[in-house]
């Protein structure tokens, strides 16, 4: 954990969600929720929100490092955690009916 918050932090604004499922090798930080299993859990990061099957993408000059997730049930019960994002990668999050986030990330391709 401590050379996960020792690297800095990424981008905590200028976020947006996009429907793009490929990236170039050096493209800014991108997080995408599994659709499934959806527990109905709504997932928050830096300035946005996204539920499962969306993705988010930081600005072009978003930076890497640790960024925050709060996954908040349907009755308001939320779950923090930190991840690592890295530019030219997307990182996958996968949440369990309990709101553990968990975490794997994939090298950016221009391919589907």
């Amino acid at each position: 954990m401590f050379g996960l918050l020792a690297s800095g932090c990424a981008s905590q604004h200028g976020w947006r969600l996009t429907t793009e499922r490929t990236c170039e090798r050096d493209a800014s930080p991108r997080v995408c929720v599994q659709a499934s299993p959806d527990h109905g859990h709504v997932l928050t990061l830096a300035d946005i929100s996204i539920l499962p099957g969306e993705c988010a993408q930081a600005d072009d000059e978003g930076h890497a490092g640790a960024l925050r997730i709060l996954a908040s049930d349907p009755r308001g019960q939320g779950r923090k955690r930190w991840v690592s994002v890295r530019r030219g990668r997307i990182t996958r999050l996968t949440v369990d009916e309990v709101g553990r986030v968990r975490a794997h990330d994939d090298r950016c391709t221009n391919r589907p």
